[in-house]
């Protein structure tokens, strides 16, 4: 029963968060207040489900569109980004960061960003000569052509 409960309550705040985040759909009157109704359904939701990131995923999206993202950082923060990831979903966050004039928090993220990068590119070296020495050579083709083909590529170190 529980779980067909979650998926209803999932199935519910997609659908509605579908509906409330798609400008053409709703008024502008109408908007402001359904973005705040689905805020509260949310909020139920994550505490109900704290670890669905479908959840805090939507709220990033629904703090966003009410340039109330303080809280919206909160839930980006609560999803444990690391790594690649913080080059993958920073776009999740730094726009919403800007509209909502949280320049320092963007600045920091913008700074983990390229402290991984930083991280990736100078430990690439001591990685390949593990691999190299221990006869990975495999191992040393992959993380050249994931440096080459993904890190490098990143729109985040393009905008430097």
């Amino acid at each position: 029963m529980a779980s067909s409960t979650t998926e209803l309550t999932y199935s519910t705040i997609l659908a509605c968060s579908l509906t409330v985040l798609n400008p053409c759909l709703i008024c502008a009157s109408l908007r402001s207040a359904q973005l705040i109704c689905l805020a509260g359904v949310l909020e139920t939701a994550i505490k109900l489900s704290p670890y669905n990131y479908h959840f805090k995923l939507i709220g990033l999206q629904v703090y966003g569109a009410l340039t109330a993202f303080e809280r919206g950082c909160g839930l980006f923060n609560g999803l444990g980004v690391k790594n690649i990831q913080l080059d993958s979903l920073s776009y999740v966050l730094l726009d919403g960061l800007l509209k909502s004039g949280l320049f320092c928090e963007a600045l920091k993220q913008s700074q983990d960003i390229q402290g991984m990068h930083l991280h990736s590119q100078r430990s690439l070296s001591d990685h390949l000569g593990k691999a190299y020495m221990y006869g990975n050579y495999s191992q040393v083709v992959d993380m050249l052509d994931f440096q080459k083909n993904k890190m490098a590529k990143s729109l985040q170190l393009f905008s430097r």
